[in-house]
């Protein structure tokens, strides 16, 4: 890749910083059942990874301008990253700094739900370079899909729960998450549907990042549920790696299009 220094930079720094970490998770699950304290300092350093990411989306994103599709495409996607920083700030405030347990829902559920909307409208954007006809047709299939996905969705994972004794809040978000994941799982096959052949690394890598977004999800919940959930499991790292993947597959999507005359 010819990549500028500064673009250079924040290669380096993602893969340091996703590396340390991801050590620094496997290390604690070999000397700890789970139990300490320590897990929950590892939250602190996700943060990292993930400002990063944005950095380098927000900082390739200037260089375009806000008017170019390519712009646009970054800004979302970095506004999805800081999304899910902000998510994690109320995260860590509820366990270090207030003495009452995390409630649900709360300001954690709704910046993580806020998520899916940037990083799939910035998905949409990379998309349009593809000049692809957004015709009736093509809006009729996707919400077919989209219909498909949530019924066989629903029939794996079960319905969400919405019985009582459960708040409207809790009802909504018990449903609002799958319906997210539906939503990114709809956008990755309308992807890979658009791109077809003519593929490039850097929306692959954002791509995939998506679909360990929606596994994360998925094995959280199963988790949850067992009571196994712990910090720095698992989902943690997967997200970890889904916001490497979207701060490295920016950079190679700005790089790949910066001299080449696209739609603006």
């Amino acid at each position: 890749m010819n990549l500028s220094k500064k673009n250079k930079v924040f290669f380096v720094a993602l893969c340091i910083s996703t590396l340390l970490t991801l050590m620094w998770m496997f290390t604690m699950f070999s000397i700890s059942s789970g139990q300490s304290p320590i897990y929950e300092i590892i939250e602190l350093t996700m943060i990292i990874v993930f400002s990063f990411s944005a950095s380098a989306l927000i900082y390739n994103a200037h260089s375009f301008g806000y008017k170019h599709i390519i712009g646009k495409s970054l800004y979302f996607l970095s506004g999805g990253l800081i999304s899910f920083i902000i998510s994690h700030l109320v995260w860590i405030y509820y366990v270090f700094l207030s003495d009452s347990f995390i409630p649900f829902p709360s300001l954690i559920d709704v910046f993580y739900i806020l998520m899916a909307p940037f990083l799939i409208t910035g998905i949409w954007y990379l998309l349009a370079i593809y000049n692809t006809k957004r015709s009736l047709l093509f809006w009729m299939k996707s919400i077919l899909l989209f219909i498909l996905i949530m019924i066989l969705f629903f029939i794996v994972a079960g319905f969400p729960n919405i019985s009582t004794p459960q708040t409207n809040g809790q009802q909504f978000f018990n449903i609002i998450y799958p319906l997210v994941n539906v939503a990114y799982i709809s956008t990755i096959i309308i992807s890979l549907w658009i791109i077809r052949r003519r593929f490039y690394k850097g929306l692959g890598m954002i791509i995939l990042a998506l679909a360990l977004i929606v596994i994360s999800d998925i094995i959280t919940s199963i988790e949850i549920s067992k009571g196994i959930w712990i910090e720095g499991g698992v989902p943690d790292q997967l997200m970890i790696i889904a916001s490497f993947l979207i701060g490295v597959g920016g950079i190679i999507s700005a790089n790949h299009f910066k001299n080449q005359n696209i739609l603006k």
